[in-house]
């Protein structure tokens, strides 16, 4: 077998020229995802049969092909093609398939394990998929059908935190369904969540919570503070969301202080401690009753933005079934279901960057081996795709997108 290096050092060669397309086949005969070092899997596959024909609502056929970009490839954060999101009721799901399977084939051919973009952006190019704005992906009815084939990771690490993750969702889903509902009617008065939306959000605060929680245990306190939280917060949230989410707290701690907390708060506080350490912050740490109301109004805030964003993508979905059917829905129910929460999440940057984040450091790796990769990151930071590379991909396919809808009308 041919050093992947080499065979990457030959392809950087080719730069972006599309020309070269044979060529940079033709170079690549390395490491494919099946081969990923140190990994095994189960002998078994898991096979998709994707095809947007037979879906009748437009925003879920949006939903499969996002699932289908999410594994193909849309940028550096994904290049061994793991399953970051299952949605409830996706083809993906009644396949089977679980957060952490991974991509080994699209109709046969393989897929490449490498960091080297050209390799990667080659690969994705033999497959139609978007990365553009809603209605672009929305017209994608009827062209994407392919046959997938995944394969679930046996890393015992792998294995032992599913079962935790599936524990911590069933506690996180008893103790704050309700606060989950009770946000909604703030953000969309008019609107309800199923009660599979309800699980889907919280799987998302389930990532947030496991995040920030790794980040205080490795502090080693005695104490955690409003103000470690604060700094976990930054840390691994980040952006406007942080700073936001920490405006939150603060409002919340202030109507704690003044008995005026029913008022602000929506989430139940005083189950947050038991929550922290379920997630393995040593029982021998102390969580005052302010730090507890500070953690809880942050995931308030986060709730908010998630609901916020999903009930615009439920509300676009229902205007458009009514210019459909020229009115005749005015009496349907507009109710939150998880293709939307996945849909908000995954076209908000901020949000999605925290999946992102998670699925690199929490879903194989223990708590030795991920403080390990964190502090390399850190030393030595991963390049990032610039936002002009990025939007030119995005331009690229969509005029794909055009050039195959051009075909069609010409038949």
């Amino acid at each position: 077998m041919v050093p992947l290096e080499k065979e990457e050092a030959a392809i950087e060669e080719d730069g972006d020229d599309h020309h070269h397309d044979d060529k940079v086949e033709a170079s690549y005969t390395g490491l494919y995802t099946e081969d990923m070092p140190g990994m095994e899997f189960a002998k078994k596959p898991v096979n998709v049969a994707l095809d947007t024909t037979i879906i009748p609502r437009p925003q879920a056929q949006a939903v499969e092909s996002l699932c289908f970009c999410d594994l193909k490839y849309t940028d550096f954060s994904n290049n061994n093609a793991v399953v970051k999101w299952v949605v409830p009721g996706s083809i993906f799901a009644k396949a089977g398939v679980v957060v952490g399977d991974v991509l080994m084939s699209i109709d046969g051919v393989k897929k490449p394990f490498t960091d080297n973009e050209n390799v990667l952006k080659h690969f994705s190019s033999r497959f139609l998929g978007s990365t553009a704005t809603a209605v672009d992906k929305i017209r994608y009815k009827g062209l994407l059908k392919y046959d997938l084939v995944l394969r679930r990771p046996m890393a015992p690490e792998f294995l032992a935190e599913n079962v935790k993750r599936k524990q911590r969702c069933t506690r996180l889903r008893a103790d704050y369904s309700e606060s989950v509902s009770k946000v909604l009617r703030q953000v969309h008065p008019d609107s309800s969540i199923s009660l599979e939306g309800t699980l889907f959000v919280i799987e998302y605060l389930e990532k947030i919570i496991v995040m920030l929680v790794d980040a205080l245990i490795r502090k080693d306190l005695s104490e955690v503070t409003v103000k470690d939280i604060e700094d976990v917060v930054n840390s691994v949230i980040g952006n406007e969301l942080a700073k936001n989410g920490i405006t939150k707290m603060q409002n919340a701690q202030n109507g704690y202080a003044l008995g005026m907390l029913d008022e602000r708060l929506q989430y139940s506080w005083n189950t947050t401690a038991d929550i922290i350490r379920m997630f393995g912050l040593p029982h021998s740490v102390t969580i005052s009753n302010n730090v507890q109301v500070a953690f809880a109004g942050f995931l308030e805030y986060m709730t908010e933005e998630v609901l916020d964003l999903s009930g615009n993508e439920m509300k676009n979905e229902w205007s458009a079934n009514q210019e459909i059917a020229d009115g005749e829905v005015d009496k349907m129910q507009k109710i939150i279901i998880p293709q939307h929460v996945y849909l908000a999440v995954h076209e908000d940057k901020e949000l999605n960057s925290i999946v992102i984040e998670w699925s690199k450091y929490f879903l194989y790796l223990s708590f030795e081996s991920r403080g390990k990769l964190m502090h390399k990151d850190k030393e030595h930071p991963e390049s990032k795709i610039t936002e002009e590379a990025g939007g030119e991909q995005e331009v690229q396919e969509v005029q794909e997108v055009q050039e195959v809808h051009a075909q069609q009308d010409e038949v």
